[in-house]
């Protein structure tokens, strides 16, 4: 049975019976798709050396066995950072991973972003449909281990690219593509200084960890944290962000800001599709015709993203204007704009745009859809997570500390901070922060039975209040600063910059 620990279980005489770990079973590979009932077949001989005789006055006598030597056996060594290891899903964390058996005493840990490569509905559910499965080793601190179950980390090939072997040119032809389509989890494990190659308008790819009222905290790699509010949620301004995003679901997004440590986030669907800064807001003058995406149409009036721009404008429809739907491109001139941050805009003189969408354009609609059907698919099958602050939850150690770290980096932010997504981040950290003197053999004591009752509660929601309007002027004004600055910082090492200097 390969959802039992021991899943295999041999007649060593006519009453005795022996039972073989998951891990002690020899296996060196399993296809993807394949399970571990396919290497052995009922009714048939087999060689194995007892491991373990447990004898007892109540029960039979508990006989392990192994298809390993246990002279040659050393379960430490094969978990070392970079090894790969044979592993047991046991229970999934909502919005943090899965915790994984990988011996008779040793556990470990798979974030959310190390589950799996590609774009898949319900990741709460991805490894314990696989039950036993190949991860390898990335971080082997004792009692913090983690793993990465991902094909990127556990293919040998691929691996070694993503080591110091590996060359910037090999990694383009390999990962190039699935950078550029919003994953950076590989870019982040192939380089030291990848933060200098993450700029703005960049597009990325996530998991929510926590969603409520003032916005959500996205992870975009398991030592990455990024944060949305709940003005760049959707286009929609009415729409609750907890109606459309829920934890542990994958989104698409550009990077908004830069801001000391701390990046925010668009999700807004007018800012993936076309993205930000092609205009500058010098640019944005009385009598400029600009692109817009209407977004919605009420009584004469359209309220429209300026494409390729951080601002939204209202336009005036005269009687000569053509009749304009949500969604569609259009052409208006821009007939006012305030000196407020950031500035009203008033645009008319209407004209449909009927140019066709490039190539590009059209892929990247396409991973749009594929990426909100996700979203749909865990809307309707997940139920959201609400915890009871009195809940006692006990989690991995390294799971406590890693998301501590990424939710205390959020917090070290000055005047111009988002107070309410701060304070959602210090009530989780808060929330985290569990008895260390919890060992790791009463978390997993009885696992059997936890997985029965499913994934526990996850974060709480924040209880502050919403934000008003002048700290959304505040925002985007310091949006403004951070783009200036940004402009006058020293040149960014691009990917084609590493190659060029290896191959010089």
């Amino acid at each position: 049975n390969k959802l039992w620990s021991y899943p295999l279980i041999v007649k060593l005489t006519m009453s005795n019976f022996g039972f073989v770990l998951f891990s002690d079973l020899g296996i060196t590979d399993l296809k993807d798709g394949e399970d571990i009932s396919s290497k052995f077949e009922s009714d048939t001989f087999i060689d194995v050396y007892i491991k373990k005789i447990t004898p007892s006055e109540i029960k039979n006598t508990k006989i392990e066995c192994t298809l390993k030597d246990p002279k040659e056996a050393d379960a430490d060594k094969a978990l070392k950072k970079g090894n790969k290891v044979l592993c047991r899903f046991v229970k999934y964390k909502s919005g943090f991973g899965a915790t994984v058996q990988l011996s008779d005493n040793k556990y470990g840990f798979i974030d959310i972003c190390e589950i799996d490569d590609y774009i898949n509905s319900r990741v709460d559910v991805i490894l314990k449909n696989k039950s036993i499965f190949f991860g390898r080793v990335i971080d082997d601190t004792p009692g913090k281990i983690q793993i990465s179950s991902r094909d990127s980390l556990v293919d040998d090939r691929k691996y070694k690219i993503l080591s110091s072997e590996g060359t910037s040119l090999e990694y383009k032809k390999q990962f190039g593509e699935q950078t550029s389509t919003g994953d950076i989890r590989n870019l982040i494990a192939k380089y030291h200084n990848w933060r200098e190659l993450l700029t703005i308008n960049m597009l990325v790819r996530g998991y929510v960890t926590s969603v409520n009222q003032h916005g959500a905290f996205i992870k975009l790699a398991r030592n990455f944290t990024v944060r949305a509010s709940n003005r760049e949620i959707t286009d929609s301004v009415s729409t609750p962000p907890e109606s459309v995003l829920i934890a542990n679901t994958m989104v698409l997004g550009r990077i908004l800001n830069f801001k000391k440590d701390k990046v925010d986030l668009t999700l807004r669907e007018s800012m993936v599709m076309f993205g930000i800064d092609e205009l500058d807001l010098t640019e944005i003058v009385p009598g400029f015709k600009a692109k817009l995406l209407v977004l919605s149409v009420a009584s004469r009036i359209a309220f429209c993203q300026i494409i390729g721009s951080r601002y939204k404008c209202k336009v005036r429809l005269s009687k000569d204007d053509p009749d304009v739907k949500v969604g569609q491109k259009v052409v208006a001139r821009i007939k006012s704009v305030t000196k407020e941050t950031p500035p009203k805009i008033m645009m008319h003189e209407v004209e449909l745009c009927n140019e066709e969408p490039s190539e590009e354009f059209q892929n990247l609609l396409k991973l749009l859809k594929k990426v909100q059907n996700v979203q749909k698919v865990d809307l309707e099958e997940m139920t959201p997570v609400h915890v009871d602050g009195k809940d006692e939850v006990r989690i991995v150690q390294d799971e406590v500390e890693q998301n501590i770290e990424d939710l205390q980096e959020l917090l070290e932010a000055g005047e111009d901070s988002d107070e309410s997504m701060d304070e959602e981040a210090r009530k989780i950290t808060k929330y985290l922060k569990i008895d260390e003197g919890s060992s790791e053999d009463e978390l997993m004591q009885n696992d059997s039975d936890d997985e029965a009752e499913g994934a526990d509660n996850g974060e709480g929601e924040g209880d502050s209040e919403g934000e008003g309007e002048g700290e959304g002027k505040d925002e985007d004004k310091d949006k403004e600063e951070t783009k200036q600055e940004g402009k006058g910082s020293k040149e960014k090492k691009t990917m084609n910059k590493h190659i060029q200097e290896e191959i010089e």
